[in-house]
């Protein structure tokens, strides 16, 4: 299951990606977002967590070595055990270079669950976001992304994507 999201030109606006997991396992997920090199600095992120019952997660994630301002990464966690988490990644003053994220997911239910989410030229030109996902043994996926703030002009995308499956 795959989809390609293209997104009109941003200029020094804030781009707002919601990603909803609803997780039917009671195991431990995690996240590690390795940052290829951009052109003024290297950035690079291991954010391991660890879901415990009837607790909330909140992650603050400043990202240094870009090209101008400070890149900052919200991720505020919120679920208990069978319900669903919700993920808020608000990206901040890209300017005119090119940022990947690689997030793979690992321990639904010993599948593995990979987002590829590459955002390039946010000034000059069209960021794409290619989300691909591996299949998860027993439970269901669903992802809402809205994405707005682009050009003065509040513009939403929503896709939800829902699978079961059954080995």
């Amino acid at each position: 299951m795959a989809s390609e999201i293209y997104l009109a030109g941003i200029d020094h606006h804030q781009l707002v990606v919601q990603v909803s997991l609803a997780d039917t396992s009671n195991k431990q997920m995690k996240l590690q977002k390795p940052l290829p090199g951009l052109d003024h600095g290297q950035l690079e992120l291991q954010i391991p967590l660890a879901r415990t019952s009837d607790q909330q997660m909140e992650l603050q994630i400043p990202l240094v070595g870009l090209y101008g301002p400070q890149l900052e990464v919200q991720i505020p966690l919120v679920g208990t055990s069978d319900q669903q988490m919700e993920l808020q990644i608000p990206l901040v003053g890209i300017y005119d270079r090119q940022v990947g994220l690689e997030i793979p997911l690992a321990g639904l239910d010993g599948s593995q669950l990979e987002l590829q989410i590459p955002l390039a030229g946010l000034n000059h030109g069209q960021p794409e976001l290619q989300i691909p996902l591996a299949g998860l043994d027993h439970g269901q996926l669903e992802l809402q992304i809205p994405l707005v703030g682009i050009d003065d002009r509040q513009a939403g995308y929503q896709k939800l994507f829902k699978g079961e499956y059954h080995s």
